[in-house]
């Protein structure tokens, strides 16, 4: 079922309520300033920067002009509070060319030593030297690039041991010494330089400003864009203006989020650079992967001021492929004593899981093109109001589900398991036989972060797992009846390895499909 809210938009004139709080922007920025930059000089230097920006309106010159200023990790910190600073159609560029803030979040990056081959990349620093181990580069196709490690990502641990008083040599012999490599990382975007013990530590960002396609041809090529999707940050003042200007909608059930449906020609969204088919994954500090339509709208309402991080055009499948026959009607919501249009529209029950094996924007195709066969239809669903606030109602009956190749794997088990082992995602299975290897890696379970859930942390080809569309972020949930749910990682090891030991010719899985989520908190990327 797909949910729509429209904000209707009367354009006009900026007021002094927008004045005001641009100059709010600045006076916050000024301070900002003042205490990230003490010295004198460099903070004249950047006002110059914002002052060249105000009058020539060149956000390349702007960007350029503060990688002059802004040369330590400290002072980065100041591209996010001049976001606000920037020209509304100059928000995308903006995002698209400034690095963003030193990461706090760690990423888990595992390698493995093959003969023949590099890792693919190198280190710089190390305590001797009065610096961390920054990575200073990664090698294109490699292992490491493949993996998902970056220049200017700091090394915190390799293989368990914290190295922020290791020097140089030592991180190094600690990495060879292993076939395989457990690297924590967190991404900082710049490298230290120092040749020599006695040198400072000088700082240079780890890309170039150019190193980037232009964003125009990037973003004429993101619906065939692979891998991760284009994810951008804008800042939305909509002070004096009743609105941005745009629709958002609810995606089905098997490809959730918040979507724009439409955006009005001149209006807010319009001049940001939003487009139909862009899904929104945060507002203000909010998470929209995984909010109620009605939560949605209300944060997006609660505040003037929005920073906002799109997904450009993960969802225009979804619009170009909305079936024109699908039953719609408004209904109306009352808030604060207006009355605001509510359209309610839905997707064929026919909406699928899609085959893992194409790109995401193949992915949702794909999905739209299967039959009725597949995931079981809806049993009911409704929309209803309370207290004037819409809802929605629906269950669901998963009847079977067939894989990828078209073949049938059976009745799944849902009643074995508690919402809280599903957390929502989609029950898939496969079979194969027994004499053949799953190659995956496995992570999580009891007395790990993941709190009993065993994740798929990696998917290797020649596998059963890659033949039957398994990938890196799926729960597996059972295997040959025996739960895989509140289990160490040992134990569903074990029990893996039992079922390819056991009488019976097919092994058979059961897992929780992953929901595109980019969640390194819950999922190991590589």
């Amino acid at each position: 079922m797909m949910l729509l809210a429209t904000w209707s938009c009367e354009s006009g004139v900026p007021s002094k309520e927008y004045f005001t709080m641009e100059r709010k922007f600045a006076r916050y920025f000024h301070l900002m300033a003042q205490d990230l930059i003490p010295d004198d000089g460099y903070r004249a230097q950047l006002f110059g920067a914002l002052s060249s920006y105000q009058s020539s309106q060149d956000v390349h010159r702007l960007l350029s002009d503060l990688r002059q200023v802004l040369d330590v990790p400290e002072k980065l910190e100041l591209y996010e509070y001049i976001r606000p600073l920037v020209l509304l159609q100059h928000q995308m560029e903006y995002s698209y060319r400034a690095p963003s803030a030193p990461g706090v979040r760690l990423r888990t990056i595992r390698l493995r030593h093959l003969p023949g081959q590099s890792i693919g990349f190198a280190l710089r620093g190390g305590f001797e030297f009065g610096v961390g181990m920054f990575v200073s580069v990664v090698e294109a196709g490699s292992q490491a690039e493949l993996r998902g490690l970056r220049a200017g990502d700091e090394l915190v641990r390799v293989n368990g041991f914290v190295i922020a008083e290791a020097i140089h040599e030592d991180v190094l012999n600690l990495i060879k010494s292993r076939e395989e490599i457990v690297l924590k990382v967190t991404h900082i975007g710049m490298i230290p330089i120092k040749e020599k013990a006695t040198d400072p530590v000088t700082w240079r960002y780890a890309d170039d400003l150019d190193s980037k396609p232009p964003l125009e041809e990037v973003l004429k090529n993101t619906t065939r864009r692979k891998g991760r999707p284009l994810e951008l940050k804008i800042f939305v003042d909509a002070s004096g203006y009743s609105s941005i200007g745009c629709g958002i909608l609810s995606g089905p059930r098997n490809f959730p989020g918040i979507f724009v449906e439409k955006v009005r020609p001149g209006s807010l969204a319009h001049e940001a650079g939003l487009d139909v088919g862009d899904q929104i994954v945060e507002v203000n500090d909010t998470n929209f992967l995984n909010i109620s339509h009605n939560e949605a709208v209300m944060v997006l309402k609660s505040s003037k001021q929005l920073n906002l991080i799109i997904r450009k055009k993960v969802g225009m499948v979804l619009f170009e492929n909305r079936q024109k026959q699908s039953p719609s009607h408004s209904l109306n919501s009352t808030q604060s004593g207006q009355s605001q249009p509510v359209m309610q529209s839905r997707l064929p029950s026919s909406y699928t899981s899609p085959s893992k094996n194409l790109d995401e924007s193949s992915l949702i195709e794909d999905q739209l093109r299967r039959g009725l066969d597949g995931l079981g239809k809806a049993t009911s669903i409704s929309a209803s109001q309370q207290n004037g606030i819409e809802t929605e109602t629906t269950s669901f009956s998963y009847t079977k589900v067939s894989s990828d190749t078209g073949h049938t794997n059976g009745t799944i088990p849902a009643d074995e398991f508690t919402s809280s082992d599903i957390d929502g995602k989609e029950l898939r299975s496969f079979e194969f036989p027994k004499g053949q290897d799953l190659k995956i890696a496995m992570e999580g379970g009891n007395g790990t972060p993941l709190a009993g859930k065993i994740v798929v942390s990696a998917v290797f080809d020649g596998g059963a797992a890659i033949e039957n569309g398994l990938q890196t972020g799926d729960q597996l949930l059972m295997v040959n009846g025996k739960k895989l749910t509140d289990v160490t990682l040992a134990e569903a090891e074990k029990i893996l390895e039992e079922a390819k030991m056991g009488s019976q010719k097919m092994v058979r899985v059961v897992y929780a499909q992953s929901l595109f989520l980019n969640n390194e908190e819950c999922v190991t990327y590589f």
